[in-house]
């Protein structure tokens, strides 16, 4: 995503700055030096600051977009809490964890402006719930493994029968993926499949 200079405190590239310096110019996950070439994908590393979504001292969420993954009420407005500057909120990661950090974010902002550009285009909808009642993502990263695995869980209407569960798998940023549908008569049996 573009950066959004409003979104962040005045003081942001000295705070950028620190931290950086404090991970030693190396990616915190990885270990990426900053300005070398990766070592799994030999582009030049570029380190950015990321907003973890720690949760604050009080015990509330640090992060309203990630309190999905803590167990916390999730907020899907796309929209972290630039403002949240602790340092044990932030860390100093090279732009392969970085993204990889913030992939399901990026999947739904890429989704959104695909439907907005087809619709755009003259695509009619067809009026059925454009979300779906329950959905899962598991995402399995192990670079010691080169592993990178996505797995999806989801109820979805369909036009035939009452709706279906879906199950999709795949590598992170390829095209491999693989999806099954397991049609079911009503949203209750779907989630009985499901869970």
């Amino acid at each position: 995503m573009p950066f959004q200079r409003e979104r962040y405190p005045a003081n942001w590239p000295e705070i950028s700055l620190q931290i950086r310096e404090r991970e030693g110019w190396r990616c915190k996950w990885c270990g990426a030096e900053n300005g070398k070439p990766h070592p799994l994908t030999k582009s030049k590393v570029v380190l950015t600051v990321a907003h973890l979504g720690v949760p604050k001292p009080d015990g509330t969420p640090g992060d309203t977009v990630r309190a999905a993954r803590t167990g916390g009420t999730p907020v899907r407005d796309g929209k972290h809490d630039k403002t949240d500057v602790r340092d044990e909120n932030l860390a100093a990661l090279c732009q392969r964890c970085h993204l990889n950090y913030d992939l399901d974010e990026h999947m739904q902002n890429a989704a959104r402006k695909r439907r907005k550009k087809i619709i755009a285009a003259g695509q009619l909808e067809l009026g059925l719930p454009s979300r779906p009642s329950v959905k899962m993502l598991f995402k399995c990263i192990d670079p010691a493994r080169n592993m990178y695995r996505w797995y999806s869980l989801s109820v979805q209407p369909t036009l035939f029968d009452s709706c279906a569960v879906i199950c999709a798998w795949g590598r992170i940023r390829t095209s491999y993926q693989r999806i099954r549908i397991l049609p079911a008569d009503s949203v209750e049996e779907a989630e009985k499949i499901f869970g």
